[in-house]
């Protein structure tokens, strides 16, 4: 097989992999990083950094739904999309701009955090 060819499939075949336990896929996480544990009765608020990574770890026995939204400077919602992440899975995205997010870890939104972006 072409070199190239291998070094351009291999990182999804890294990502295609996934993860045991506690492991976090370091594609998934390079620096700066955050990893936060969530479940159903657990969606923790953080700081972040323009740029930075943040995964999720589904602690729990049941999967979440991890909805994301960003509150715009004059009062809009935008939706930035969901992910259902299965126990002891890991979803992980970048904040490219810096304000105020929402993150429902719950289907119906009782559960969720803010995520404040600099």
């Amino acid at each position: 097989m072409n070199k190239s060819l291998i070094l351009f499939f291999l990182p999804f075949m890294v990502v295609a992999c996934g993860s045991k336990g506690d492991e976090v896929p370091a594609i998934l996480l390079t620096p700066p990083a955050i990893v936060v544990e969530a479940s159903r009765d657990n969606c923790p608020s953080i700081g972040a950094k323009v740029g930075m990574t943040i995964a999720w770890k589904n602690v729990d026995t049941v999967s979440l739904p991890i909805k994301i939204e960003f509150l715009g400077e004059n009062g809009k919602v935008t939706d930035m999309g969901l992910s259902v992440i299965d126990p002891e899975t890991v979803f992980s995205t970048q904040f490219q701009e810096a304000g105020v997010y929402h993150v429902y870890c719950t289907e119906n939104a009782d559960t969720y955090s803010t995520i404040t972006v600099k």
